[in-house]
C-alpha cells in the first residue's frame, strides 16, 4: 500500500505543463525583462541525512521521487551553484527583475532560508530587484509534512523530547515566520523596482498571525494564511501568488483524499498546489485599475496544472493536453473558485503570461511556451476560453542547472535559459572528472571510507550510492569533498562541474530506476 502511495505521489509532483520549445516571435514595444530562478533546496546543516524515519526523507522515497535526498555534492555546493547562476544570468541578461520562484529551502528549516537570503542579498546581486514568492518546501518538511515531529526531526534531530511533539523548534519555521522573512527581504527591493515606475504592496500584516497560528496551533493555517504581493506600473501588472495555499477548499479538490486521510500523520498536501479563493478576492480588491489595459503577469512557485483550482479533480473536469498546450474546463463547482481569477483577466486584450517552477524541469530548452486554454463555465457563456503563455523554470540544485529570463513584449513574451555549465564547457567538466579519479586512485588511503563505492567519485559524495549509506558515510564524503576541493585548488568553473556531475549522475540513476 505504501509504495502504491509513493508511486502515485511520485506523479502528482513531478507533474507539470506541457512545455515545448518557443518560437514565438517578439512582437511589440520590450516591457520588462525578467529572470527566474527556483528550486535550491539548501539543505540544514542539523538535519540527518537519509534518517528513515520520516517517509519524505527516506532512501525509499528517493527511489520515487529523485528530490527527496541528493548528492553530497549537491547539498553542499547548492549554495555556489545558486551564486553562479545569478551571477551569469546579471552579467549576461541583466534582467530588470529577478523572481525567485520558491523551494530555496528543503524542509522548511532556518537555517536553509536564512542562508538563502544571505546569498540572494550579496552585494554584487544588490543593484537588481529580487523578489520572492512562497514555495512548498520553504515551510513544510521535505515539501509536504506540517507534523510537528516530522517536521522538528527534519531540522533538529538532535533535540528531540516531548515537547519537540507538540511544539516547533527554533530551527523550524512555521507557515507565518517563512513569510515574515520572505516580506522583511521583498521589501528591500522595493525601492529599486520603483525606478521602473513600479508600486508594490503585499497581505503581510500582524492579523496574519492569527490566521496562520489560530489559537496558537502552528500547521498550515487556513485558506486566509496565504503571502501575496501585488505590483503594478503603466504597463504591467504582476501578481505573486502563494500557490501552497492550503486550507479547507483544497481538500475538496485533491486527487489523494483518501491518501491523506490515511496517512494523516505524514500529511500530503505538498504534492499539489492551491490558491483559495480568499487569496484571489485580496488580489482582486488591492488590485489598481487603470482606463487602459496592461500586461498581466502571474507568478506561483506551482506551475497552473498542478494548482488545485486549475486540475486536481478529475471527476470535475477534463484536461486535455496536444502541441499546442493544456486545455483545462471547469464545471460549476469550480465556479467559486475561479470566478476571481476570471474578473481579473476578463477585460484583458492581450494573453495573460503564467510564471512558474516546482517540476524541476531537466532540459532548459523545454522551459518555453505553451498556451493553457480555460473555458469558464457561466449561465451566460459556457463557452468563453481564455489563453495564458506559461514558463516554468528549472532547478539550481538539481540537472540541469539553469535560470530562465523572460522578455516581456506587449502582445508576447520569449525566453532563454541561462545554464550553470553550457556545451561549450562540457569538455572542461568531462577532464576535471578524469583528474579527480586518478587523484583518487593514487591517494584512496588517504580519504576516509564510505560505506558504499561504485567508482571513486563516491568517495567525495558525487555518486548515487548515497541511497544505501549511514549518516556516517554522508559525514565522511562531505569531508572528503572538501579536503579535495582544498588539494586540487578547484577554481569557480571546476566548483561548477562537480555539482553538475553529481546532479547530471543522480538524474542519470533515477532514470534507469524508471
Amino acid at each position: 500500500m505504501l509504495k502504491l502511495v509513493l508511486c502515485l505521489v511520485s506523479i502528482l509532483m513531478l507533474h507539470g505543463c506541457s512545455l515545448v520549445k518557443s518560437n514565438f516571435q517578439p512582437k511589440g514595444q520590450k516591457l520588462l525583462k525578467i529572470a527566474l530562478i527556483a528550486d535550491s533546496q539548501f539543505f540544514s546543516k542539523q538535519a540527518r541525512p537519509f534518517r528513515p524515519k520520516s517517509l519524505w526523507n527516506s532512501q525509499s522515497s528517493d527511489f520515487i521521487t529523485n528530490v527527496t535526498l541528493r548528492t553530497v555534492v549537491q547539498n553542499e555546493l547548492s549554495e555556489h551553484s545558486l551564486r553562479e547562476l545569478l551571477k551569469n544570468t546579471i552579467e549576461n541578461k541583466q534582467p530588470d527583475i529577478i523572481l525567485y520562484l520558491g523551494d530555496g529551502a528543503n524542509s522548511g528549516c532556518r537555517d536553509e532560508l536564512e542562508p538563502l537570503f544571505k546569498v540572494l542579498g550579496e552585494h554584487e546581486f544588490s543593484s537588481t530587484p529580487i523578489f520572492y514568492v512562497l514555495g512548498n518546501h520553504d515551510y513544510l518538511g521535505a515539501g509536504n509534512t506540517s507534523n510537528i515531529s516530522t517536521r522538528n526531526m527534519l531540522c533538529t534531530p538532535d533535540v528531540m523530547d516531548d515537547l519537540s511533539k507538540t511544539t516547533l523548534s527554533s530551527n523550524s519555521l512555521s507557515k507565518y515566520s517563512a513569510i515574515k522573512m520572505i516580506h522583511n527581504f521583498n521589501y528591500r527591493s522595493v525601492d529599486k523596482i520603483s525606478t521602473l515606475g513600479f508600486e508594490y504592496v503585499d497581505n503581510y500584516s500582524d492579523s496574519l498571525v492569527e490566521a496562520c497560528e489560530k489559537n496558537g496551533v502552528v500547521q498550515h493555517g487556513e485558506s486566509d494564511c496565504f503571502y501575496a504581493a501585488y505590483l503594478e506600473n503603466d504597463f504591467i501588472e504582476l501578481f505573486l501568488l502563494d500557490s501552497s495555499n492550503y486550507g479547507n477548499e483544497s481538500i475538496l479538490y485533491s486527487k489523494v483524499k483518501q491518501a491523506v486521510i490515511e496517512f494523516k500523520d505524514h500529511s500530503f498536501s505538498g504534492i499539489s498546489g492551491f490558491i483559495s479563493s480568499k487569496q484571489w478576492e485580496w488580489l482582486t480588491n488591492v488590485r489598481k485599475k487603470r482606463a487602459f489595459n496592461r500586461r498581466m503577469v502571474f507568478a506561483s512557485h506551482y506551475p497552473p496544472s498542478d494548482i488545485g483550482i486549475f486540475g486536481n479533480n478529475t471527476k470535475s473536469m477534463t484536461v486535455k493536453g496536444g502541441k499546442r498546450g493544456r486545455a483545462i474546463y471547469f464545471n460549476k463547482q469550480h465556479n467559486k473558485m475561479v470566478k476571481p481569477l476570471f474578473s481579473l483577466i476578463k477585460n484583458s486584450s492581450d494573453m495573460p503570461v503564467w510564471l512558474s517552477a516546482h517540476t524541476h524541469v531537466r532540459q532548459p530548452e523545454l522551459s518555453g511556451f505553451a498556451n493553457i486554454l480555460v473555458r469558464n463555465y457561466t449561465a451566460k457563456d459556457r463557452r468563453k476560453v481564455r489563453k495564458f503563455h506559461t514558463f516554468n523554470v528549472g532547478s539550481t540544485t538539481d540537472y540541469d542547472q539553469h535560470t530562465l529570463v523572460i522578455d516581456l513584449h506587449e502582445i508576447s513574451a520569449t525566453s532563454q535559459a541561462v545554464r550553470l555549465i553550457d556545451e561549450s564547457q562540457e569538455s572542461t567538466c568531462g577532464d576535471l572528472i578524469l583528474r579527480i579519479e586518478k587523484h583518487i586512485s593514487a591517494n584512496e588511503e588517504k580519504y576516509m571510507p564510505v560505506k558504499t563505492k561504485s567508482s571513486y567519485l563516491s568517495y567525495v559524495g558525487m555518486t548515487t550510492d548515497y541511497r544505501t549509506w549511514e549518516y556516517g558515510d554522508y559525514i565522511n564524503a562531505a569531508k572528503n569533498l572538501k579536503n579535495l576541493m582544498t588539494k586540487l585548488e578547484l577554481n569557480r568553473l571546476e566548483k561548477s562541474c562537480l555539482i553538475y556531475t553529481a546532479a547530471k549522475n543522480e538524474d542519470d540513476a533515477f532514470s534507469l530506476d524508471k
